[in-house]
């Protein structure tokens, strides 16, 4: 076994009419490349496909706090900050150390975007 993440694909279903049918395909080559798939139907169906595949593919991904404050471009004491005061979820291991999964990197990211950054193009 590689070890291969399931890769996830967002794509417009053969039967779709006017763009209203969505699917996501996640494709284990790990396991014989076995396809899952996830339909989606009706108003905002592509904007919730990519949603659920973009959680599909970030679900369990655990960073240090090290490799959020790189992502972030923030000091260490910030994240730490954030995590102390409830803004940032994290995980507690047993042994001390802190992890944060990729998933509510992402949402703390989305919650603190400006109006004004959302219309730059």
């Amino acid at each position: 076994m590689s070890g291969k993440p399931i890769a996830y694909e967002v794509i417009e279903a053969v039967s779709s009419v006017d763009g209203d049918e969505w699917q996501v395909e996640g494709i284990d080559y790990d396991n014989d490349g076995i396809i899952y798939l996830a339909m989606f139907i009706g108003h905002e169906a592509k904007e919730r496909a990519e949603e659920y595949a973009k959680f599909k593919k970030n679900r369990g991904r655990l960073l240090t706090l090290d490799e959020v404050a790189d992502h972030l471009r923030a000091r260490l004491g910030s994240v730490r900050y954030w995590i102390r005061m409830g803004l940032l979820p994290a995980i507690l291991l047993p042994a001390g150390r802190t992890l944060v999964e990729q998933a509510a990197l992402d949402h703390f990211i989305e919650s603190r975007r400006s109006p004004a950054n959302e219309q730059q193009p």
